[in-house]
């Protein structure tokens, strides 16, 4: 540790509280460019940790998810124009609960809604057109 470091101002942690119907979980969040993150939570081993969309300057949709660990297993259902993704054993925290509207961006994605099914997280992908 150098000097400097010592004598600056310690980072203080900062929590929250996911509050669902079924559970008031702890959680540890960050602060991160576009929000907050969550870094890590009382009881919650597998999770999803972050949703975000982004266009690609082809014009193609990309759907972000982040997950707590890489080996959750996912279930994939392509059904007519959505895709059906099912991480089971998986929390969704309350603040990711939720459906984003991404039809303004112009890409083949319509909309990513994420919900909490039990002990599984579903998010549906709709989307328009030609797709991969």
């Amino acid at each position: 540790m150098s000097f400097l470091n010592f004598l600056s101002k310690p980072t203080r942690p900062l929590v929250g509280l996911d509050i669902s119907s079924s559970a008031i979980k702890l959680i540890e969040l960050s602060k991160s460019a576009d929000g907050y993150r969550v870094e890590a939570a009382d009881n919650l081993n597998a999770a999803v940790t972050g949703i975000d969309f982004r266009r690609e300057t082809e014009g193609a949709g990309l759907v972000l998810i982040d997950l707590s660990d890489p080996s959750i297993n996912i279930d994939i259902d392509k059904s007519g124009k959505s895709i059906k993704l099912s991480f089971y054993q998986t929390e969704l925290p309350g603040f990711l609960d939720r459906r984003l509207d991404v039809v303004d961006f112009a890409t083949p994605v319509n909309a990513v809604d994420a919900v909490q099914d039990g002990s599984t997280t579903m998010i549906t992908i709709e989307a328009q057109g030609q797709y991969d």
